[in-house]
């Protein structure tokens, strides 16, 4: 059976969705929500909401599983391989098997974001 996460009016939140912040050396001022995923009984994908806060950034990391990014508020940076790209509202970013990456939002803004992976 499907599944509906409704978005609670005027904020970047969904019902029924756990918040999981992490903020340690490598990752500072994220958060995530799992949007889709297996408790709703999607096997194999994940789609998830981060939001990383002012001059924050996600990890700095790389593995064999795929990423499509939505950009839904914000603006900052995404590092892909070797290269950080500009990043605003509405870009989308396909990050590829291996790839290093990270993003990072910009010292005046949170940057959130939409991201689908696979997930086992």
């Amino acid at each position: 059976m499907g599944a509906i996460h409704r978005k609670i009016a005027g904020k970047y939140e969904w019902e029924n969705t756990d918040l999981v912040t992490y903020d340690n050396p490598t990752v500072k001022g994220v958060s995530k929500r799992v949007l889709i995923g297996p408790k709703d009984g999607a096997q194999g994908m994940a789609m998830r909401y981060f939001e990383v806060q002012p001059g924050g950034n996600s990890a700095f990391e790389h593995h064999p599983e795929i990423h499509q990014v939505y950009v839904l508020q914000g603006k900052g940076q995404v590092l892909l391989g070797t290269e950080w790209h500009a990043i605003a509202e509405g870009d989308v970013i396909y990050i590829a098997p291996e790839e290093q990456h990270q993003l990072r939002a910009a010292p005046d803004t949170p940057l959130g974001f939409v991201c689908v992976a696979p997930k086992a």
